[in-house]
């Protein structure tokens, strides 16, 4: 080997070592930054939902209380490829950490939904006989 050779197989090592981890990671250090998508339940079977945002939205600044209220939310499977649609209509009862939220909600205003948004991380839908039962948990 030439000293050519030497000097920048010695060179590429040291540079390489130098970036080596020389320790532990601390967890408590770790700091994550993006939030994960909430889970939609609808009857019992769970989806990821990337819409969340504009279904609060859409959600909290309706009438969900009339008879006249319709929400459809068209679903797709990753697995496989199809796609389903579901239909819910009439008066609803929607409930944010079990608190069921009447005609005079707090959350109107676009500032409160988006941080109601960021505090959610499941959504479950089911349809009773009379009404249907929306549930908005948070964190």
């Amino acid at each position: 080997m030439s000293k050519i050779g030497v000097l920048l197989w010695l060179f590429c090592f040291s540079l390489t070592s130098s970036f080596a981890q020389k320790g532990k990671i601390h967890l408590k250090e770790v700091e994550v930054t993006e939030r994960s998508l909430p889970i939609l339940e609808i009857e019992g079977r769970e989806y990821s939902f990337r819409e969340s945002d504009y279904f609060l939205r859409m959600i909290l600044k309706s009438r969900f209380w009339q008879k006249s209220f319709y929400m459809k939310i068209d679903l797709a499977s990753f697995y496989v490829d199809s796609t389903a649609v579901f239909e819910m209509e009439g008066k609803t009862k929607v409930f944010i950490d079990q608190e069921e939220m009447v005609k005079k909600h707090p959350y109107k205003s676009k500032k409160s939904i988006q941080r109601l948004s960021k505090k959610v991380y499941k959504i479950s839908i089911s349809k009773e006989e009379t009404e249907g039962v929306i549930a908005i948990l948070t964190h």
